[in-house]
């Protein structure tokens, strides 16, 4: 009953995430395009959307060397996506840094991902990320268009797509 409720909204939401797609893909003719992927529901999802509209797109998960065995698993049983391993695992990252994570401040994305991915994709020119963020996630990620340039690549011309930022997680699941 639930599903029958919801679904108007659902499907709503599942049509302006595609029309964002497409438009990503007609916009940016000239770029190449990559579905980020942690293997977790969101990133999933958008994955999901993207192969709707670009069924061989180029898939990357990104190996933060934190993950459930389960998470590799599934990760390596796709053998057309890519893995980046970091030249150094977490635990062995925070021992030499000194490093203790916390709640504002875990290192495990900004290292272990946006650092890792930006390296392994560094030698691409023009690039779009399309990745499974949503605005409801986090009060630094309430602000994000569906189109984001991250200031970290200063002059690359890279830029993340968030299909399906206004998702709730009801949506998701």
């Amino acid at each position: 009953e639930t599903v029958d409720r919801l679904s108007p909204n659902l499907n709503t939401k599942i049509e302006e995430s595609l029309a964002v797609i497409r438009d990503t893909v007609s916009k940016y003719k000239n770029y190449e395009f990559i579905v980020l992927t942690s293997t977790g529901k969101d990133s999933m999802v958008a994955l999901d959307l993207v192969q709707k509209v670009i069924p061989n797109v180029r898939v990357v998960f990104a190996n933060t060397s934190l993950d459930v065995a389960d998470t590799y698993r599934m990760a390596k049983s796709h053998k057309d996506w890519e893995i980046t391993n970091p030249k150094e695992g977490f635990y062995n990252w925070i021992r030499r840094m000194n490093y203790i994570p916390n709640r504002v401040s875990r290192g495990c994305c900004t290292k272990f991902k946006e650092g890792n991915v930006m390296e392994y994709l560094s030698d691409h020119k023009k690039l779009i990320q399309f990745m499974g963020v949503r605005n409801g996630e986090s009060n630094a990620r309430a602000d994000r268009e569906y189109i984001n340039h991250n200031p970290k690549w200063k002059d690359k011309d890279w830029y993340n797509c968030l299909p399906i930022r206004k998702w709730s997680d009801f949506d998701v699941w």
